[in-house]
């Protein structure tokens, strides 16, 4: 189970996540079963082919989440 810091020194919940080397992904867990699954997220790619991927916490620099949409756009 993971929480965080944010700028203004509040603690939010993260939820849950699995670590897989240095990275950590977000993940469900049933309580029920101990079942943990890792969160995935489906996307179109550049030559129009779906694509799906795992839901990384931290982003390449290890702060944020960046997400460039088909339209060029990135967002935080």
């Amino acid at each position: 189970k993971l929480s965080f810091e944010d700028k203004n020194g509040k603690v939010i919940d993260g939820g849950y996540a699995v670590k897989m080397g240095d990275d950590f992904y977000a993940a469900t867990y049933d309580e029920k079963t101990g079942a943990i699954t890792a969160k995935t997220t489906t996307y179109t790619d550049g030559t129009g082919v779906a694509q799906t991927g795992a839901v990384k916490f931290g982003g390449a620099n290890g702060k944020s989440e960046v997400v460039t949409a088909t339209d060029g756009k990135t967002y935080l």
